[in-house]
């Protein structure tokens, strides 16, 4: 009857988190995530929720500031800021410049030669044991109306 009982309690202490988090504890969705999304206003409503927990005095941003700055975006982009721009060789390669320059936190892996070794081996174990069949082994007749050889399972 032990694990009974630790099953039961873990399961009310789950029961409970899940209450709490949902009733009392308020998580509210990132400004950023809300941003990305197109909704301006509840990210805006969330800062100052958030300014309001923390008491610290609230932000002044206004959705006029997220207007000016899609306007001031679209007269950089020379485009209307739809996003349906052609794209023309600069804007390509900027775009694959900034990928590379995304890269450079990988700079860490290939310090010095053995570093650079020993990633490239686990690289290619990890492929390998991802190629790889089950092997299988012959079985014995312990088991009658099995078939003698196949996977092991």
């Amino acid at each position: 009857m032990g694990w009974r009982y630790e099953v039961i309690i873990l399961g009310s202490m789950t029961l409970l988190v899940f209450f709490l988090r949902y009733f009392v504890f308020r998580f509210y969705e990132s400004p950023k995530f809300l941003i990305s999304k197109g909704k301006e206003q509840e990210a805006i409503d969330v800062l100052h929720k958030i300014a309001r927990f923390n008491k610290a005095p609230p932000p002044t941003l206004t959705i006029q500031h997220f207007i000016e700055l899609d306007q001031a975006a679209s007269r950089v982009s020379g485009g209307t800021g739809t996003g349906t721009e052609p794209v023309n060789k600069a804007t390509a390669k900027h775009v694959v410049g900034n990928f590379f320059n995304g890269l450079k936190h990988l700079k860490g892996l290939f310090l010095n030669r053995l570093q650079l070794i020993i990633l490239l081996l686990l690289a290619v174990a990890y492929m390998v044991s991802q190629l790889a069949p089950l092997p299988s082994y012959p079985q014995t007749d312990d088991c009658p109306g099995r078939a003698t050889t196949g996977p092991l399972t």
